[in-house]
């Protein structure tokens, strides 16, 4: 249900994990939930770690309203479709762009925290044509 990191290495036994907070971590594309069920705009956004366990980035422009306490799911093309519409975190502060004061600044939290994650399950699709991530 959680996104908390992506394979970087594969050994006999076990794999090692990047953490999504991981300064490493490239910008990932995140759509935020809608704030109520009978809400049918989606908001998308571009985050990356910003340090503390912490992600940042900018709303798209033509964004609806978001609000503190919504989740933030993948939607990015470039990880694999197993990790699509996984939860990355929630959102725990919104502000204005410094430069651009009409755009509108997201922090978000993982709900769970990959430091404090001692074994995670990896969930390999049988129709694995898109390579092992």
């Amino acid at each position: 249900v959680h996104l908390v990191g992506r394979v970087a290495a594969v050994n006999a036994r076990t794999s090692d994990i990047q953490p999504i907070t991981h300064r490493a971590t490239n910008w990932m594309r995140v759509s935020i939930d809608p704030p109520s069920l009978d809400a049918t705009a989606v908001a998308y956004a571009q985050i990356q770690p910003i340090g503390e366990g912490l992600l940042r980035g900018e709303v798209d422009a033509d964004a609806p309203d978001v609000a503190v306490g919504q989740l933030v799911r993948l939607a990015d093309t470039s990880w694999p479709d197993s990790a699509q519409s996984l939860v990355v975190g929630e959102i725990i502060e919104i502000s204005p762009k410094d430069i651009q004061p009409l755009r509108t600044v997201i922090i978000v939290r993982p709900v769970i925290d990959p430091a404090r994650v001692s074994q995670v399950f990896l969930w390999i699709p049988e129709d694995n044509a898109g390579g092992g991530s």
